[in-house]
Protein backbone atom coordinates (compact mmCIF):
# COMPACT_ATOMS: atom_id res chain seq x y z
CA UNK A 1 0.00 0.00 0.00
CA UNK A 2 1.42 3.59 -1.29
CA UNK A 3 -0.21 6.39 0.01
CA UNK A 4 0.99 8.48 -2.83
CA UNK A 5 3.55 8.81 -5.56
CA UNK A 6 6.98 9.32 -4.85
CA UNK A 7 6.54 7.76 -0.85
CA UNK A 8 9.56 6.82 0.73
CA UNK A 9 7.59 3.35 1.72
CA UNK A 10 5.15 0.88 1.04
CA UNK A 11 3.48 -1.98 2.98
CA UNK A 12 3.16 -5.30 0.92
CA UNK A 13 -0.72 -6.60 1.49
CA UNK A 14 0.20 -9.08 -1.00
CA UNK A 15 2.79 -10.93 1.49
CA UNK A 16 0.52 -9.64 4.51
CA UNK A 17 4.69 -9.47 6.39
CA UNK A 18 6.72 -6.55 5.17
CA UNK A 19 7.17 -3.05 5.36
CA UNK A 20 9.80 -1.90 2.51
CA UNK A 21 11.58 1.26 3.00
CA UNK A 22 13.23 2.81 -0.25
CA UNK A 23 15.95 4.71 -0.11
CA UNK A 24 17.77 5.87 -2.74
CA UNK A 25 20.15 3.02 -3.94
CA UNK A 26 18.52 1.25 -0.60
CA UNK A 27 15.88 -1.08 0.10
CA UNK A 28 15.47 -1.92 3.32
CA UNK A 29 12.58 -4.92 4.54
CA UNK A 30 11.58 -4.94 7.94
CA UNK A 31 9.44 -8.10 8.74
CA UNK A 32 6.23 -7.52 10.50
CA UNK A 33 4.26 -9.68 12.91
CA UNK A 34 0.45 -9.73 12.20
CA UNK A 35 -0.82 -6.94 15.04
CA UNK A 36 2.00 -4.35 13.80
CA UNK A 37 1.09 -4.87 10.48
CA UNK A 38 -2.83 -4.42 11.08
CA UNK A 39 -1.78 -1.01 13.19
CA UNK A 40 0.45 0.26 10.24
CA UNK A 41 -2.21 -0.43 7.53
CA UNK A 42 -4.99 0.93 9.53
CA UNK A 43 -2.47 4.02 10.00
CA UNK A 44 -2.23 4.00 6.53
CA UNK A 45 -5.28 4.32 5.51
CA UNK A 46 -6.03 6.97 8.53
CA UNK A 47 -3.42 8.67 6.75
CA UNK A 48 -4.70 8.85 3.01
CA UNK A 49 -8.16 9.72 4.96
CA UNK A 50 -6.72 12.62 6.52
CA UNK A 51 -4.26 14.18 3.92
CA UNK A 52 -5.55 12.95 0.29
CA UNK A 53 -2.95 14.83 -1.12
CA UNK A 54 0.10 14.95 0.59
CA UNK A 55 3.20 14.72 -0.67
CA UNK A 56 5.05 13.86 2.60
CA UNK A 57 6.74 10.95 2.23
CA UNK A 58 7.46 10.14 5.79
CA UNK A 59 5.41 7.19 7.34
CA UNK A 60 4.77 9.06 10.33
CA UNK A 61 3.75 12.78 10.07
CA UNK A 62 1.79 15.34 11.70
CA UNK A 63 -1.25 17.46 10.60
CA UNK A 64 1.37 20.09 10.25
CA UNK A 65 3.75 17.82 8.48
CA UNK A 66 1.35 16.27 6.17
CA UNK A 67 0.02 19.64 4.84
CA UNK A 68 3.78 21.75 4.54
CA UNK A 69 5.14 21.33 1.06
CA UNK A 70 8.41 20.89 2.26
CA UNK A 71 8.07 17.75 3.35
CA UNK A 72 10.08 17.48 6.36
CA UNK A 73 9.84 14.25 8.92
CA UNK A 74 8.47 14.12 12.54
CA UNK A 75 10.35 16.63 14.69
CA UNK A 76 12.31 14.12 17.65
CA UNK A 77 9.79 16.34 19.82
CA UNK A 78 6.66 15.31 18.53
CA UNK A 79 7.74 11.69 18.91
CA UNK A 80 9.00 12.24 22.73
CA UNK A 81 5.55 13.60 23.62
CA UNK A 82 3.94 10.55 21.39
CA UNK A 83 5.78 8.10 23.44
CA UNK A 84 6.61 9.37 26.97
CA UNK A 85 3.43 8.40 28.41
CA UNK A 86 3.86 5.03 27.31
CA UNK A 87 7.36 5.17 28.87
CA UNK A 88 9.08 4.47 25.59
CA UNK A 89 11.95 6.23 24.40
CA UNK A 90 13.66 6.81 20.86
CA UNK A 91 17.18 5.36 20.94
Amino acid sequence: MQTSAGSAWTISIATGDRLTVARPGLTHVVHLDEYTLDLATAWLRERVQRWPHTTNPHLLTTQQGATDDRNRPMHAVSFRMLFAPMGLTSS
